[in-house]
């Protein structure tokens, strides 16, 4: 019996911003059924981030709840997400991208 992945863990994986673009990709297909990604401690920047969230935002109807991109390390700055953003009934960007439906 087929079961799809629910959570994944890829922190601490050396991920950069090319391969944002990837997980971007797979995030947007209307069949994800992933509901938590892991991607803390990796090699992003704002510019992989961004891209990431692109495939978030083409498939908010999906299953994906949370995604965790807290401390990347690219080059030679650390960025950290750690605002709060979205309206009362928007969906909420932490460090940990929370309630994304």
């Amino acid at each position: 019996e087929y079961k799809a992945l629910k959570t994944l863990d890829v922190s601490c994986n050396a991920i950069g911003d090319d391969a944002a673009g990837s997980v971007s990709e797979v995030l947007a297909q209307k069949d994800c059924q992933l509901e938590k990604l892991c991607l803390s401690m990796n090699c992003m920047s704002s510019y992989g981030i961004s891209k990431l969230m692109e495939g978030v935002a083409e498939n908010l109807d999906g299953s994906l709840r949370e995604v965790d991109v807290a401390s990347q390390e690219s080059g030679h700055a650390k960025t950290s997400f750690n605002e709060e953003i979205g309206g009362r009934n928007g969906p909420k960007v932490k460090s940990k991208f929370l309630g994304l439906r």
